[in-house]
C-alpha cells in the first residue's frame, strides 16, 4: 500500500486567514478556531517561517507579485522542495517552482 503523501500549511497561511476572515473576506459557518482545528488535522504539518525562507523571498523572479503571504508561500514550497497546490495563479505561473497542482476551491475557477 502506497504511503499517503505529507501535507503541509505554510505559517502566514494561518495568519492571512486571519486577516481575510477579519476583514469579512473569509466567510465561515462557525469560528476562526474551528475552521483552524478543522483543517489542522494531525496529518497536516504546519511549516514555519525561516531564515532561508525570508531570503527565498527576494529571489523570486521578477514577474512575482508583492503579496507578502504569496511571496512566503512559494518561497516555503522552493526552499522545502515541495509542490504546492493552491488555486492562485501568481504562484502557478511565476514562482519559478518545478510543479504546482491546481486546487480548485472556488466553484467556477478554471486550472490554467
Amino acid at each position: 500500500m502506497a504511503a499517503e503523501p505529507e501535507v503541509g500549511l505554510a505559517s502566514v497561511s494561518l495568519l492571512e486567514g486571519a486577516i481575510l476572515h477579519r476583514i469579512g473576506k473569509l466567510r465561515l459557518q462557525g469560528s476562526l478556531a474551528d475552521f483552524f482545528g478543522a483543517g489542522l488535522v494531525r496529518q497536516v504539518h504546519v511549516l514555519e517561517l525561516s531564515t532561508a525562507v525570508a531570503l527565498e523571498t527576494n529571489a523570486l523572479p521578477a514577474a512575482f507579485n508583492g503579496d507578502p503571504f504569496d511571496r512566503t508561500v512559494a518561497a516555503t514550497a522552493r526552499v522545502l522542495g515541495l509542490v504546492p497546490i493552491t488555486t492562485d495563479a501568481q504562484i502557478r505561473d511565476h514562482a519559478g517552482l518545478a510543479a504546482v497542482e491546481y486546487y480548485p476551491f472556488k466553484p467556477g475557477r478554471r486550472s490554467g
